[in-house]
């Protein structure tokens, strides 16, 4: 698995007539200044991330596991929930954030095992391949956007990918030097990655049949060794620790472990992540931006290229200069297709995520980069010279110019701004106000409260509700009341002032459905929006909107020049002074339009007119969907009287109404 050291460079020089060698280290020198400029870059990609980028929403919850840790010892959360995903690396970073800012000492944990996963895989590269192999692998996973993502989150990924590196490392280590204690080691560290994020016990299956297909490669009889089903029993042990730990954190709101004896909370976790799936096309849709990503789909198809000479060769019985190195290719491919198997085929539906097989990424990357150093050598460089050297130096480059777009939009990219949300309400509170949102993580990470959860049911967030103490449902963080019908809405709302901090992802798709979300907005005003972090305060008289209009009408409405989509007017109720109007796309938008409301007395004179962007600039006219009805208000500050009561709309930017079929006076009202 191992080539011969690089060799030295050896000079003769002549001094009175005696003949001394002197060595150059000039190969060496240079292999250790490349490592070191790839390092530099990789902790540049890595802290500009750290510094720029705003937290999201996970990070709030492995903050609030932070702070019970340095409060309790434990991370039991307020709620009640022992909160054990990630608990190896909540442990270290609440350690490391008694040095300062936890969002900044939690992430330069991260940091900090992500730059060794780099250099862990530069030299397993070199030890088990080449020079060149461990450069290029360390190249791409230095350069990697999801790796530089991971490398600055207060998650547990990065963490994970190491121990997952380091198990693989101590195994194939121990077996090349014959070294127990390595083997042993490396147990122990996949013990600590299944502790760290439960996705590792995967790879139990997989760590045991490449330790014995190299075993068999090298002819042992390993079945007799009882040292080795010793070894495996405790990794069989580890990983049924990891599943009660598991169990314990209350997957999917299931009840307490305490209700149910272990063996039965081991079952249940087994069904709530184990699905047997044959839709492959689905699994792999979830599953292939881990391949597919660049710069890694570069390391992916020489890996492609790399098992399947191995397997030809290996089938026809013979050793090829191609896949020397066979045996370090024979486990990392074994480790990475048959972990890959298992979340095509066997990972409940909900758990397919490409961030699950981020732990392997080291290995795929080892074995692309060694295929890509076998191409450069059947092109005559030679393993182990600074040619060989050299040329990977410079396919790195190239991999970073080609990775440049997608890195740069990373670098980009600061995520949604609740920093400035939540430091906007607690500016503005005042006695009495409560907090309503989707992150109660981080409104008390901000606020250190959260008063109510605003989710509805059905949808993919149910696995965050718990049965309560008193019986009524809450979240499973902070134990907020959970609110997900319209009737608990509208009683928040009238009992006293709300603040809502909505991601506007959350507040227009994900959270709601479309009569809910109205009801929302038709009872609150629009604070602010920072960065795709919507700020509502509820209104001081709340009333919520009728579902259907209280004077239907049928009036089509089509776009302007420009502008194919159509949409109609259902009707409207007017309810004191407020106008509530119902419209419905029938097609697609494509331009934002202006409502305006023109109110005329009896002798036909306008007596006021109310234009606004309905539903502001929350819910603009271009995203409302085909088939979806709107509800939208506006206010009518009038005298007792009888009027005409006007509506159409227009384009702000050229004033250019909609045209209304119905309208024989060609103004384009309804």
């Amino acid at each position: 698995m191992r080539p011969r050291a690089a060799p030295r460079t050896t000079h003769h020089v002549e001094v009175s007539g005696s003949k001394f060698k002197v060595q150059s280290y000039a190969p060496r020198i240079t292999h250790y200044t490349l490592y070191a400029l790839l390092l530099g870059v990789a902790f540049a990609l890595r802290w500009q991330f750290l510094r720029t980028t705003n937290p999201y929403p996970d990070e709030f919850v492995t903050l609030l596991a932070m702070d019970m840790i340095r409060q309790k010892g434990v991370p039991v959360l307020p709620s009640g929930l022992f909160y054990e995903h990630g608990l190896l690396y909540s442990y270290l970073a609440a350690m490391a954030s008694f040095l300062g800012d936890p969002l900044l000492w939690g992430r330069m944990v991260s940091l900090v095992f992500g730059l060794a996963t780099v250099a862990l895989t530069w030299l397993a590269g070199r030890r088990w391949f080449s020079p060149a192999t461990g450069l290029l692998a360390a190249t791409g996973l230095a350069l990697a956007p999801a790796a530089v993502q991971w490398s600055g989150r207060v998650r547990m990924y990065a963490l994970l990918q190491f121990l997952v590196l380091l198990a693989v490392w101590g195994l194939v280590e121990g077996l090349r030097r014959n070294r127990p204690a390595l083997r042993w080691g490396a147990a122990g560290a996949y013990f600590a990655a299944t502790l760290t994020q439960f996705a590792a016990v995967a790879l139990l299956p997989p760590l045991v049949l490449a330790e014995a297909a190299i075993r068999h490669l090298r002819r042992e009889r390993w079945y007799a060794s009882p040292a080795l089903w010793l070894r495996w029993g405790a990794l069989g042990a580890a990983t049924l620790v990891a599943f009660v730990v598991k169990r314990a954190g209350q997957p999917k709101g299931i009840a307490p472990l305490g209700a149910v004896n272990p063996a039965g909370g081991v079952w249940q976790v087994v069904q709530i992540y184990g699905d047997l799936s044959l839709d492959v096309g689905k699994s792999w849709a979830a599953l292939a931006p881990f391949f597919l990503q660049p710069p890694v789909l570069v390391f992916s198809l020489f890996a492609a290229g790399l098992l399947l000479v191995a397997l030809g060769a290996g089938i026809a019985g013979r050793r090829s200069p191609v896949v020397r190195g066979g045996a370090g290719i024979a486990f990392l491919g074994v480790l990475l297709v048959v972990t890959t198997l298992e979340m095509l085929f066997l990972v409940a539906p909900d758990r397919k995520d490409d961030k699950y097989l981020f732990m392997l990424l080291p290995v795929l990357l080892l074995l692309g980069a060694a295929g890509l150093s076998k191409l450069l050598e059947r092109a005559g460089a030679q393993p182990n010279r600074p040619r060989t050297l050299a040329l990977a130096a410079l396919f790195g480059v190239a991999l970073g110019w080609y990775a440049r777009p997608e890195i740069a939009a990373l670098l980009s990219d600061v995520g949604e701004d609740y920093t400035t949300a939540f430091i906007h309400v607690a500016a503005h509170w005042q006695p009495g106000d409560a907090v309503l949102t989707g992150t109660p993580a981080a409104a008390y990470h901000y606020l250190h409260r959260n008063d109510y959860y605003a989710v509805q049911a059905g949808g993919p967030y149910d696995y965050r509700i718990l049965p309560g103490p008193n019986g009524q449902p809450v979240e499973r963080w902070l134990g907020s009341p959970w609110i997900h019908t319209l009737d608990e809405l509208n009683a928040v709302f009238r009992r006293q002032r709300v603040w809502l901090v909505l991601e506007r992802w959350g507040l227009l798709v994900q959270y709601y459905d479309p009569l809910f979300m109205q009801n929302i907005l038709a009872q609150t005003e629009f604070v602010r929006e920072d960065n795709g972090v919507i700020v509502l305060r509820s209104l001081p008289d709340p009333r919520p909107l009728r579902e259907t209009p209280a004077v239907p009408a049928d009036a089509l409405l089509a776009g302007t020049e420009g502008d194919s989509g159509q949409l109609k007017l259902l009707g409207y109720t007017l309810e004191g002074t407020r106008l509530t109007l119902y419209w419905q796309a029938q097609s697609p938008l494509r331009f934002d339009y202006t409502v305006f409301v023109n109110v005329q007395d009896e002798a036909g004179q306008t007596v006021t007119q109310v234009d606004h962007r309905p539903l502001g600039s929350v819910y603009p006219t271009t995203l409302w969907q085909p088939g979806q009805t709107i509800r939208e208000t506006s206010t009518l500050d009038l005298p007792p009287g009888v009027y005409h009561l006007r509506v159409g709309m227009y384009r702000l930017e050229t004033g250019e109404r909609l045209w209304v079929p119905s309208d024989k006076t060609l103004q384009n009202m309804v």
